[in-house]
């Protein structure tokens, strides 16, 4: 009876928007550990549980647990500590008798977006049961007033509120271990468990539009999503209009693509950019998005290989980036450019009305597998190493990249995401702008990374929490930058490059700012894995995200690490070659992709990257990665851009040439520099060329391919 009349109070209380998805996964008898969100978590789970209940709390989260006397008529509630072993016993006796356990490991709700301490007591008190886990994910009651008063979400008189039950999980430990290191194994088993079940009620299988549809109706529609500076002045357009101008647009370009399968986008990061895309989508089409820096002949390449007949752009853009020469080498290949300048004088009256209206009566799906299976996005390898291939992916690789995110690094609808990379680039558009719109954070474009100072002071301007770059372009942010200009960042993300010590050092001495490295590759939608605040390793990448597996495969000549395999739903579906144009290379049957990367993995799962497969020489009978000896130049000499190439004389010995547009060029003085940091001989360059400018691709990479044969006309 009791439980009952909780379980109508709760559902009143939240306007009857409460759901229980996995019911029917509930085992009396296990160990439910749940993350802690909110003052009422314990009575939520007490009163839709089935059967007997007993809930273990800490001192301090029993004292302020709302509704405690609720909670009380229903289940036993203990109060277990170190120093309260009876009430330790206690609870584990009644859990032998047959009662689901309840325990929250973090031990007091959470004042964070993310999945906080996890403590050794009650992780060893799970342990210490023998029983089956079962994870459990409370969401919702983060946007209530019974959340943690420091909780980022904004707060609702009836938020949606959902319990998600997940399959119960064995506990499994070496049973050699004991005393702290059998805690300690407890604490990491557990936070395992919980970050995984966290990942997996994350995902939304479906079309990524219906992100925003969510966003909207959960956070407002007066919150703002896009954030625009015109002439100085400030503009914001909120999530309701964002929906609104994707529809319109939507509806004016079913008009103008005919029945093209694959659309061309080649445009600015910008807000016209990132509501065509979703337009494109909402067709059931794929946009192709077009990288415009790397030069006619290349874009001429990706149109064959996805063979795009249509391709959307804008003249202003054209014609401020004084790139007619592509729209020539576009015509040449038979491809038909639309304007967005002429499709716009098309738009009438009763086309926004219709787009508005339809946009106002659309609802996010909870899931739709259909629509989740199919092509979203075509992107281009950068072409650093030969023609670009095109990367087709799915909505379901992007949505589980998207949700692997948010369980990584906790964006929140308070988050303002300063992003300037470009939106041909993976990173920039697939993390910086789809999973920064997908948990309703506010979003500033600005069309070019190579504005320093200007994005320097954008980040003030527009009170950026969150900055997404490569080590290229934050590096060159912060030298104009004041300390003041990044007074509100909380995360710099950055990723596509190696981050220099140098650039690590500057931002901590500077601003006070921990840089978070990443790792990833567009065919993986494209993180692999990512540093985070509570997830921190000097020099790592960070740890594989969850929902991801990994194998190391020896190479020949190299003693440390392997070739780096990766497998998830975040993998791409599959490639188009230049040499098949518009013939989809699917994925292995087993869903392995070989990365190309030699990586190393230690003993907590952190990944250190080596180089890639191809940038790897052998001096002196041992293998040498470029990438480090570039590293280690950077910290000898760190002006200036450094290159290595190998090369192979006629008796085929491999060496090492170093190419610099830094101030130095002295063979003799970087070997000596390089043999003090501790680096081995074979690892200095046999030469040193200074040049001009080392060539660099869009996304600040070193254009080896261009750099090559420069060297070699």
């Amino acid at each position: 009876m009791i439980k009952a009349f909780v379980r109508f109070w709760i559902r009143l209380l939240f306007g009857f928007r409460l759901r229980i998805v996995g019911r029917d996964l509930w085992r009396p008898g296990a160990i439910v550990v749940s993350n802690h969100v909110s003052s009422l978590d314990a009575l939520l789970i007490a009163a839709f549980a089935p059967g007997k209940v007993a809930v273990a709390l800490s001192p301090d989260d029993g004292a302020k647990t709302a509704y405690r006397f609720l909670l009380e008529k229903m289940a036993p509630v203990f109060i277990v500590s170190p120093e309260k072993p009876q009430a330790e016993d206690a609870f584990l006796q009644a859990v032998s008798s047959g009662a689901l356990g309840v325990i929250f490991p973090e031990q007091a709700p959470s004042a964070c977006s993310v999945l906080m301490k996890i403590h050794e007591y009650p992780a060893a008190l799970a342990q210490r049961a023998s029983r089956s886990l079962q994870p459990v994910r409370i969401s919702g009651l983060e946007h209530s007033r019974f959340a943690h008063p420091e909780n980022p979400y904004p707060k609702k008189a009836f938020p949606c509120v959902t319990l998600f039950v997940t399959e119960p999980r064995d506990f499994e430990i070496d049973p050699a271990l004991k005393g702290a290191l059998l805690r300690e194994a407890a604490r990491k088993r557990v936070e395992e468990l919980l970050t995984d079940a966290m990942f997996r009620t994350t995902l939304r299988k479906r079309a990524l539009l219906d992100n925003l549809l969510e966003a909207r109706d959960r956070d407002g529609g007066d919150h703002t999503a896009i954030v625009e500076f015109e002439d100085g002045v400030r503009k914001e357009i909120s999530y309701a209009g964002f929906v609104a101008r994707i529809f319109v647009i939507a509806r004016l370009l079913r008009a103008h693509i005919g029945t093209d399968r694959v659309v061309g986008l080649l445009l600015p990061t910008s807000t016209i950019a990132v509501t065509a895309l979703y337009a494109l989508q909402h067709l059931a089409r794929v946009p192709a998005m077009l990288n415009y820096s790397l030069g006619p002949k290349s874009l001429q390449s990706c149109c064959r290989t996805a063979r795009i007949e249509t391709v959307i752009t804008a003249r202003a853009f054209i014609e401020q980036g004084r790139l007619e020469e592509l729209v020539r080498a576009l015509e040449a290949e038979r491809v038909r450019v639309l304007w967005i300048e002429d499709i716009a004088k098309s738009l009438s009256i009763g086309m926004k009305l219709l787009g508005a209206l339809e946009a106002r009566a659309s609802s996010a799906a909870w899931e739709d597998l259909e629509k989740a299976r199919e092509d979203a996005l075509l992107l281009f390898t950068s072409g650093s190493e030969g023609l670009p291939k095109g990367v087709l992916l799915t909505h379901e690789n992007i949505q589980t990249n998207t949700a692997q995110l948010i369980v990584r690094l906790g964006f929140h609808p308070q988050d303002t995401v300063l992003n300037a990379m470009p939106i041909f680039h993976s990173y920039g558009l697939c993390a910086g702008i789809m999973m920064s719109l997908a948990t309703g954070a506010s979003l500033y474009f600005h069309p070019t990374p190579l504005q320093y100072r200007k994005i320097a002071e954008l980040a003030y301007e527009t009170r950026a929490s969150v900055i997404f770059g490569t080590d290229t372009f934050v590096s060159a942010y912060a030298h104009p930058a004041a300390p003041q200009d990044f007074y509100r960042v909380r995360l710099v993300v950055v990723g596509a490059e190696k981050l220099k010590t140098s650039t690590r050092d500057l931002w901590m001495e500077k601003f006070g700012i921990r840089i978070l490295e990443g790792y990833g590759a567009t065919e993986c939608s494209p993180v692999l894995s990512v540093c985070s605040d509570f997830r921190f390793k000097t020099g790592s990448v960070g740890q594989l995200l969850p929902g991801m597996e990994y194998r190391l495969e020896p190479v020949a000549g190299l003693s440390q690490g392997g070739r780096f395999f990766v497998r998830g739903g975040n993998v791409m579906k599959g490639y188009l070659r230049p040499s098949a144009p518009g013939e989809l290379e699917p994925l292995p049957k087993d869903g392995w992709y070989d990365t190309g990367d030699i990586v190393s993995v230690d003993e907590d799962g952190y990944i250190f990257i080596l180089g890639r497969i191809k940038r790897f020489a052998k001096i002196g009978g041992e293998m040498v990665s470029l990438a480090y000896v570039e590293e280690e130049v950077a910290s000898v000499w760190p002006q200036g851009h450094h290159a290595v190439l190998a090369s192979t004389d006629e008796g085929g010995v491999e060496s090492l040439t170093l190419y610099t547009d830094g101030p130095k060029d002295d063979a003799r003085e970087l070997r000596d520099g390089l043999i003090a940091r501790g680096a081995p001989a074979i690892a200095a360059p046999k030469q040193v060329v200074r040049v001009d400018a080392i060539p660099l691709l869009g996304t600040g990479k070193i254009d080896y391919v261009q750099l090559q044969a420069g060297m070699m006309s």
